[in-house]
């Protein structure tokens, strides 16, 4: 997928998860024209969400893009629940809650079975 399609697609993510109809007026008045930006929002959106929820999504962000392979979810869950500040337990994480944490940032690869970014712009965004 090119960078336009991208930006695209990543522009109507961020306004379907807008909350109503004037959301998406002052959205569609101040739509940026780079890929990054439109990056940008997807991240505030994320760290609007709860502290916990806005928390976890950060550190798996962070995860997907440290690991030195793609995740399987499993592994991905994992990793966060043994993390002592979140006090998760595996048993409640799925994969549909971290996609949606996540904001379409990543997504589940069912063929590899893996959690990866669903496309290198987004990869490259936090190394920058």
């Amino acid at each position: 997928m090119s960078d336009r399609f991208r930006w695209v697609a990543a522009v109507i993510e961020t306004l379907c998860a807008s909350s109503n109809e004037y959301d998406v007026k002052d959205a569609l008045e101040d739509l940026p024209t780079e890929l990054a930006d439109v990056y940008d929002i997807i991240m505030k959106q994320i760290y609007k969400r709860q502290k916990t929820t806005g928390e976890l999504a950060r550190k798996m962000l962070y995860w997907l893009l440290c690991a030195q392979q793609q995740l399987q979810t499993e592994e991905l869950v994992h990793i966060l629940s043994n993390d002592q500040d979140l006090n998760l337990t595996k048993d409640t994480i799925t994969t549909e809650e971290i996609l949606d944490w996540c904001c379409n940032l990543i997504k589940y690869d069912a063929e590899q079975k893996v959690i990866r970014f669903t496309h290198l712009s987004g990869e490259l965004q936090f190394l920058l």
